[in-house]
């Protein structure tokens, strides 16, 4: 049990607003040993996920991944014999001490650690990249391999083992895709997922060991990587020769990732119908970032005060 409050916020699902979200904008937090019940309809089977949204919870790992399975028979059409979870995360080591650190002078000693990548950890399925997770697969079978993103500032490229050849695009963000789109790499970025269907060759053929890589391509700003973070995980078959360990960083260069190329080979399985725009809401999201105390947020030119450290606080509003 939580000896403070917290949160739940969903992805992929569509709870009413109070059910959902923020606390104390769009509910207020769940009090330790306090007891909540979720009722609302779910739509959209996939894989979704949850997290915290209160203080540095998600950070600290108070994250899941949430899936409600297809029919037997669409996976039959699929023709998937065993589904692999890829969960790629970034964490800030000492998030209190970013932009709160003067809220916690009892951890950060009066000093603020900038948020630079090597002040970042890097896991795969919880993993560090030296010490990566080994999922066994069966030769000549075909896996769903189910990426999510769950860290808070990296993007990365996804790439595997060359002998796997091409996957096949059939689900992003728990919407089911047309099928036909096959790719050799992709790109994942923060709260996204993607399924893709790989198949296993017979161990005469692939040898039993593969990788499967997030290599971290950009973050701030558009300029790429050089010598980034990569963190895998290995499949293997019960039979096959184990092969070499991944590189623990990608060597060479990354270009960023700015385009919508993938994006726009995709289309949904189950399109939503066409509707005429009804309501339309404008604002501007004002504010400026301050060195002590980092952004400070404004709608319409209205200061909102959020401080997710110690409690959050909504003025002028």
């Amino acid at each position: 049990h939580l000896k403070e409050p917290t949160m739940v916020h969903w992805h992929g699902l569509t709870p009413p607003q109070n059910e959902d979200g923020v606390p104390m904008i769009t509910a207020p937090e769940l009090l330790p040993s306090a007891i909540q019940f979720y009722d609302f309809e779910v739509t959209q089977r996939g894989l979704n996920w949850m997290h915290s949204h209160f203080k540095y919870q998600l950070t600290s790992g108070l994250w899941a991944p949430l899936i409600i399975q297809h029919p037997k028979n669409y996976l039959k059409e699929l023709g998937v014999d065993q589904d692999v979870l890829f969960l790629v995360n970034d964490r800030f080591l000492r998030a209190e001490c970013n932009f709160d650190w003067l809220l916690y002078p009892e951890i950060c000693n009066g000093t603020r650690i900038d948020d630079l990548w090597e002040h970042f950890s890097f896991t795969a399925n919880g993993h560090l990249a030296t010490n990566p997770v080994e999922v066994t697969v069966q030769p000549e079978s075909r896996i769903r391999l189910r990426a999510l993103h769950s860290g808070a500032m990296a993007l990365y490229n996804v790439t595997w083992t060359d002998s796997l050849g091409e996957g096949e695009v059939v689900a992003v963000d728990s919407a089911d895709l047309q099928r036909g789109t096959f790719v050799s790499s992709f790109p994942i970025a923060n709260a996204q997922r993607l399924d893709l269907l790989l198949d296993i060759p017979s161990d005469a053929v692939g040898g039993g060991w593969y990788h499967v890589c997030a290599d971290r391509i950009t973050g701030y700003f558009f300029e790429g990587t050089t010598d980034a973070e990569r963190v895998c995980i290995i499949l293997k078959t019960p039979n096959g020769t184990r092969g070499a360990m991944p590189a623990v960083r990608y060597e060479g260069h990354r270009p960023p990732w700015i385009d919508l190329d993938l994006d726009k080979k995709l289309h949904a399985l189950y399109p939503l119908s066409e509707r005429p725009v009804t309501r339309k809401l404008q604002t501007r999201l004002t504010g400026e970032f301050t060195g002590t105390w980092g952004p400070q947020f404004q709608l319409d030119d209205r200061q909102v005060f959020v401080h997710p450290a110690k409690g959050w606080k909504n003025l002028n509003m």
